[in-house]
């Protein structure tokens, strides 16, 4: 005869130890008759086991105990019957009968349950089966198995998840995502894991199984778990700047406990300048180095005012799939929170450099067969208007005819290296456009570009187009008035636009 035992309660309350002899004595003979006939297939047992017949099935303190038994040619035979009718009880007190109906599933479970009775190390969880009690008795044509099991709280929850992990746990196409997510788990790499388990999530709910949503729902709330250790801070954020200066560097901080997260992505928005030298809207992705520190580099800003830099938490891939999920009805609220914290919306004061800028002008006139005038109308003009409006501007001694012969990179490059005492060169060509005598007043049309350039970078920081017409009784009064009132309004434009 083989008995095991593990502690528990034998009984629901201690007023059943206390009945008459005769209510004990029928309690055990209606006890025989039940194993006799319904628990071991209509074989007669000499008899069952006095704690087997007094142990009540039903929840319990700290369980619900669950009795089954059966007969069988040998005990092996006899304790696998009493599990499979163990297991359908169990499945029908759970209410996961219809999860469990894969006869695939219920043999897996039954397995699990099969090895408790066994001389091995228990498989299953305490929080899920236990067993409580077992006893064999062997007979003349085989045994009888007579068990006990202890389900645990949360019972149901367990099977779900016992489940989900056969289905999906080692699943081929996810196993590889599962991996990646442990394998950076260990490294300390906390965003990458949980941008691993998002795509898992992703891919759960497109398979054929039980339990789709909840086993995606499960790998969502484990992705919210990394993401929730990473505690993200904005360590340094540049308050105040000049336009078109060097800006300092911002430094976001992300961290779990004293350690540094590397591999935290974010996408940051500032204001910049376009091409064209308007300004314009720019994004850019950044992530955290190896000691968690995120750093941003904030190009020039053009103009004046406020100017706001948002810093977003996550990359496009983890704000998609969380739509995704979002839009399937998943919880994804853990993680939209963490990433809300791990967002910043900051803005730099920024104000004119442009006064305290030296600029130096070089301007090249031609009529209207662009034949070089030799004459400096409009860089004059332009210089006095700007020197009235308070920059700091000079005509650079260099001959305006370097701006037809060379490239632009290669005229201010060597522009450059010849005024090193201008932080910005002003450079362009104006020209005659029209020349027409009307009677005794002659009208005369001139227009023109000029560029604004760093003399350092060689970035063109502004690129003004304008145009002027005059009329005057003498031509060549007509000519200089024209090309003078062209540099006013180049000078307006930069006013304008640097201001």
């Amino acid at each position: 005869m083989k008995i095991k035992m593990k502690p528990g309660h034998l009984y629901k309350n201690a007023a059943s130890a206390k009945k008459s002899l005769k209510e004990r004595s029928l309690i055990l003979m209606a006890g025989f008759l039940m194993a006799a006939s319904c628990t071991t297939g209509g074989k007669l047992s000499q008899s069952a086991p006095s704690w087997f017949t007094l142990l009540e099935e039903g929840p319990g303190d700290n369980c619900r105990i669950v009795k089954t038994s059966a007969f069988g040619i040998s005990e092996d035979e006899a304790r696998k019957k009493a599990v499979k009718q163990g297991v359908a009880k169990i499945l029908r007190i759970c209410k996961a009968e219809k999860l469990y109906q894969n006869p695939d599933d219920k043999a897996m479970l039954a397995k699990m349950i099969e090895t408790l009775t066994e001389e091995t190390e228990q498989p299953l969880q305490e929080s899920l089966i236990s067993l409580y009690r077992e006893e064999s008795l062997p007979a003349e044509e085989g045994a009888f198995y007579y068990g006990a099991f202890c389900l645990k709280p949360g019972v149901e929850k367990s099977l779900k998840e016992l489940l989900m992990e056969q289905y999906y746990g080692t699943d081929s196409l996810l196993g590889p995502y599962l991996e990646a997510a442990a394998a950076c788990e260990e490294k300390g790499q906390l965003y990458s894991g949980a941008e691993q388990l998002l795509q898992t999530a992703v891919l759960t709910l497109n398979m054929e199984g039980p339990l789709t949503r909840e086993a995606a729902q499960s790998f969502i709330d484990r992705s919210a778990l990394l993401l929730n250790r990473i505690q993200v801070q904005m360590a340094t954020f540049p308050k105040m700047a000049l336009a078109d200066r060097k800006i300092g560097a911002a430094y976001l901080s992300c961290k779990t406990d004293s350690h540094g997260v590397p591999g935290v992505e974010f996408l940051v928005r500032y204001q910049g300048r376009k091409r064209d030298g308007s300004s314009g809207q720019f994004e850019r992705r950044l992530v955290s180095n190896n000691t968690g520190i995120v750093e941003f580099f904030h190009p020039f800003v053009p103009f004046v005012g406020a100017s706001p830099v948002i810093f977003t938490g996550g990359s496009r891939q983890i704000h998609s799939d969380i739509s995704m999920l979002e839009n399937a009805k998943l919880d994804v609220s853990q993680i939209k929170a963490w990433l809300d914290s791990a967002s910043f919306s900051e803005e730099i004061m920024v104000e004119s450099s442009a006064k305290i800028t030296s600029i130096g002008i070089v301007i090249l006139q031609n009529d209207m067969a662009g034949k070089s005038l030799n004459r400096d109308d409009t860089a004059e003009s332009l210089r006095d208007s700007l020197k009235q409006a308070g920059y700091d501007v000079k005509i650079l001694d260099l001959a305006p005819g370097e701006i037809a012969a060379n490239t632009e990179t290669d005229f201010l490059r060597k522009a450059g290296a010849v005024y090193r005492s201008s932080q910005r060169i002003l450079f362009g060509m104006a020209g005659l456009r029209d020349f027409e005598e009307r009677g005794r007043s002659v009208r005369v049309e001139t227009a023109g570009w000029i560029k604004l350039a760093d003399r350092n970078s060689g970035e063109i920081i502004l690129n003004i187009q304008e145009s002027n017409s005059v009329e005057s009784r003498k031509g060549n009064q007509a000519i200089s008035t024209s090309f003078h009132e062209l540099g006013k309004a180049f000078a307006q434009d930069i006013i304008h636009s640097l201001e």
